[in-house]
């Protein structure tokens, strides 16, 4: 079958608000990349129920080994712990990641929620310490190492392992069988040329030929825009950032901040063509959209695409892709 066949599922939420049914799944479809309508009348595919808070954000869709999905999500749970500064989620956050099942994306089952940041008790105590919430776990993502024959999460926390720090970093857990959790390793973490950490969160991946590149907002003096990096493994640690550490997001004119975060990246199926979506999170749900023909090209080179040229659902926040079929696709339509 020509890989032309089929079309992307758009996994979002809208977070305009507070309630369950905001911070739930929805889902778009697009033939072409550039245009996606609304599945399921607008309406979310699916709210979490009796898991937390009840809460999911930056929910990402991903297709087993097995031809199955898997969703897996920011659980926006007011975690039990002192606040650090008020009284909310922000100074509450939590340290799990809600997982649940789906043969079609149409029906969800299994729905879990799973400590990712597993710290230790002393780690615990050290945060609190220092007046601390616990580690978050935010926007996950997820990939299969063929090297190692498990699937890998990553995940935004803000902080090292032993508790000594709040800088965010990219950290990854392995599975076989998204039940079962290896406990965090640091997957990749951005340094300034002193070596010190700076703030990055919301990494995507997406490989070409024999290489792969991560997509990430970066905070250098809170720049807070889309950078890359690129490695030929999965292997943690091995990303190195490229193009002198610009932003893709600012294009030739790097000091002008766009603040952007969430991107994803998808590939046209049979042409050497790339869009790169990015949430400008100040907007409300406004996303920007570049375009290239070489994914290493300098961020000036990337086409920043007129709004008139591409369409997304009202208040889309955070979202993320999946290929599906035909077939898949009019289950859907049908649903």
């Amino acid at each position: 079958m020509s890989e032309k066949k089929g079309a992307w599922v758009l996994s979002y939420f809208l977070g305009q608000g507070n309630s369950a049914e905001e911070n739930a799944l929805f889902l778009a479809y697009s033939r072409d990349g550039l245009h996606w309508e609304n599945l399921n009348g607008g309406k979310p595919a699916y709210v979490v129920e009796g898991i937390g808070g009840n809460r999911i954000r930056d929910p990402f869709v991903y297709r087993k080994n097995d031809g199955k999905f898997i969703m897996i999500a920011t659980d926006w749970t007011l975690w039990q712990t002192p606040a650090a500064i008020s009284e909310g989620y922000w100074s509450n956050p939590s340290p799990y990641l809600i997982v649940a099942d789906s043969d079609d994306l149409i029906h969800f089952t299994n729905t879990r929620r799973i400590d990712f940041a597993q710290f230790t008790p002393e780690a615990t105590a050290n945060r609190r310490a220092h007046g601390w919430p616990d580690m978050h776990a935010w926007a996950p993502e997820v990939f299969y190492d063929e090297t190692r024959g498990e699937y890998g999460v990553i995940w935004s926390g803000d902080g090292d392992l032993e508790g000594n720090s709040v800088i965010n970093r990219t950290y990854v857990n392995y599975t076989k069988d998204f039940v079962t959790f290896s406990k965090p390793e640091l997957f990749f973490e951005l340094l300034d040329d002193n070596g010190n950490n700076i703030t990055e969160i919301d990494a995507t991946l997406i490989k070409n030929d024999s290489s792969w590149y991560m997509f990430f907002k970066g905070e250098a003096n809170d720049a807070k825009d889309i950078q890359e990096a690129k490695s030929t493994s999965l292997k943690p640690g091995s990303f190195t950032v490229i193009n002198n550490k610009k932003y893709i997001t600012r294009g030739s004119k790097q000091d002008e901040q766009m603040y952007t975060e969430g991107p994803f990246i998808i590939k046209l199926p049979e042409e050497n063509k790339w869009y790169l979506y990015a949430d400008f999170y100040g907007r409300d749900g406004v996303f920007g959209c570049w375009e290239t023909t070489d994914l290493e090209a300098d961020p000036a080179d990337w086409r920043l695409l007129d709004e008139k040229e591409y369409s997304l659902p009202f208040g889309v926040r955070h979202a993320n892709t999946v290929r599906v079929t035909e077939e898949e696709l009019e289950k859907l339509l049908n649903r």
